[in-house]
C-alpha cells in the first residue's frame, strides 16, 4: 500500500536516485535506522515540490511523519545524502527549515537532474 495522499508521480531524478547502487552503498554504510525507499521518496518529493524548502512543520506534515520524530529521520537522511560533507540536505536551526539541494544531490549520485 502506498501513500493515497501522493497522487503526483514521483519525479524521475528520485527514482533514479533510490536504484542507485551509490546510495545503496551509503545506506548500508549509514547503518540500521535507514528509513525505507518510500519514506525516503516522499520526503524528497515533497521538498522538490515546495523549491527545496520547507519549514519542519511543513515537512512533517506533508509527509504524515511525527514531528518530534523528524530530527532523527533528517540526521539518518543527511548521513545518507551528504556525501563527502557535501550539504545535500540541510537543516537550518535558526529558521526551522529543511533545504534540499537537488544539483547537487544530482552531481554527488551521478544523476540527470532535469
Amino acid at each position: 500500500a502506498s501513500a493515497g495522499t501522493l497522487a503526483d508521480p514521483v519525479p524521475a531524478w528520485i527514482t533514479a536516485l533510490l536504484a542507485s547502487p551509490l546510495l545503496a552503498e551509503q545506506k548500508r554504510l549509514a547503518g540500521r535506522t535507514v528509513p525505507t525507499d518510500e519514506l525516503i521518496s516522499t520526503l524528497l518529493t515533497a521538498l522538490d515540490r515546495h523549491g527545496g524548502t520547507l519549514t519542519a512543520t511543513a515537512l512533517a506534515r506533508a509527509i504524515a511523519y511525527p514531528s518530534l520524530r523528524l530530527r532523527g529521520l533528517l540526521a539518518v537522511l543527511q548521513r545518507v545524502l551528504n556525501i563527502d560533507g557535501y550539504a545535500v540536505l540541510t537543516r537550518d536551526e535558526a529558521s526551522d527549515t529543511i533545504e534540499l539541494h537537488r544539483d547537487l544531490l544530482c552531481r554527488q549520485f551521478d544523476l540527470v537532474s532535469e
